[in-house]
């Protein structure tokens, strides 16, 4: 298991926004995957100057349930917060591309939704068997399961 703690976890997406603004491509929005893909399209946001819609992706049974993790087809919320009109260039952010069926269905859901928008896809870390390769990562994982400090229980009785 690969633990992303939080201090690597802030200071990957810096590295991701430093990737982003310096490649020199102008962006019109982002759209953030909610939830792991919450806080780093914040900050892409942040570093382009540009408006941030938000889309729910729910892939995995809530496990406090006490429900096995098991991989479905993303369902995507019919509306996207914050913009009132998509148009253009621009980044979808999520935290982890593992095998890429959540960015493939997001790509595909938004290109239907919105005809003719561009889309670059915008990722904290890739597994190597991501079906889709993002075109900015910060690192790329093995092919072991990722905790991120938020999903650890110890991180949550500290508050």
């Amino acid at each position: 298991m690969i633990h992303i703690d939080f201090q690597r976890y802030y200071g990957d997406i810096f590295r991701l926004c430093r990737q982003i603004v310096n490649s020199g491509e102008a962006f019109d929005f982002v759209i953030g995957i909610a939830r792991g893909g919450l806080p780093p399209s914040f900050f892409v946001s942040k570093a382009l100057k540009v408006p941030i819609a938000l889309m729910i992706s729910k892939r995995y049974p809530d496990e406090t349930e006490g429900k096995k993790a098991v991989l479905q087809k993303p369902l995507f919320s019919k509306y996207l917060a914050s913009l009132s009109k998509i148009e253009g260039q621009g980044v979808l952010v999520d935290d982890l591309v593992d095998g890429g069926e959540t960015l493939i269905y997001a790509i595909e859901y938004l290109q239907k939704e919105y005809p003719g928008i561009a889309l670059k896809t915008a990722v904290l870390y890739k597994k190597a068997h991501a079906k889709v390769p993002p075109d900015f990562y910060v690192a790329e994982l093995p092919a072991e399961w990722v905790m991120f400090f938020y999903d650890e229980e110890a991180f949550w009785n500290k508050v």
